[in-house]
């Protein structure tokens, strides 16, 4: 009997310690900077974009895009994932969808469009299908949700990071969102 107490004691004693270093091992993830252009000014323009801290636990992505035309039904968002290694290189996604058709009628084939949809889909108002009217918004992305998406769901690598996000209608880039941000 107390040598099969000393046996329980050594296994609870070790399974605390790789609890501990299981905990211990995490990425974190980290907005560093968050630039909105639009870059036809006649077509439509963000009235916001911004990276906010409220404290230490709670930051958040939101941005705006007014437009005063109804955006068409031939929506094309281009997506690039681009890594720092001596300036920003493509690094693992490059993408482009139509948008509406993609809304219309998610594929889940396309893994790719739906995660980095996923990102957005619970703070944004684009989330019906074409044609938009009105004001394109995405409110408060929290970092908590893209940290869990990122590192937990993707895991990438460690390192700096650019997210490049093109809107195109008609052929013409309108719009150009970049996102950088910091997994370590």
């Amino acid at each position: 009997m107390d040598g099969s107490r000393q046996l329980d004691t050594k296994i609870i004693i070790v399974l605390i310690l790789i609890l501990g270093f299981i905990t211990n091992i995490y990425t974190k993830f980290e907005f560093t900077n968050m630039e909105c252009i639009a870059t036809d000014k006649e077509y439509g323009k963000f009235d916001y974009c911004y990276l906010k801290s409220k404290n230490r636990t709670y930051k958040y992505a939101s941005m705006k895009y007014s437009t005063s035309e109804i955006l068409p039904k031939n929506l094309l968002i281009a997506l690039t994932v681009e890594k720092r290694l001596n300036g920003y290189k493509p690094f693992l996604y490059n993408i482009s969808v139509d948008f509406c058709r993609y809304i219309r009628n998610p594929n889940p084939g396309n893994k790719v469009a739906n995660f980095f949809y996923s990102l957005i889909k619970p703070y944004t108002n684009i989330n019906h299908s074409c044609a938009y009217t009105g004001d394109i918004i995405v409110d408060k992305v929290p970092i908590s949700f893209l940290s869990y998406k990122l590192t937990e769901l993707l895991h990438f690598p460690d390192g700096d990071y650019r997210i490049t996000t093109y809107m195109i209608i008609k052929d013409i880039k309108r719009t150009k969102i970049m996102i950088y941000f910091k997994l370590f």
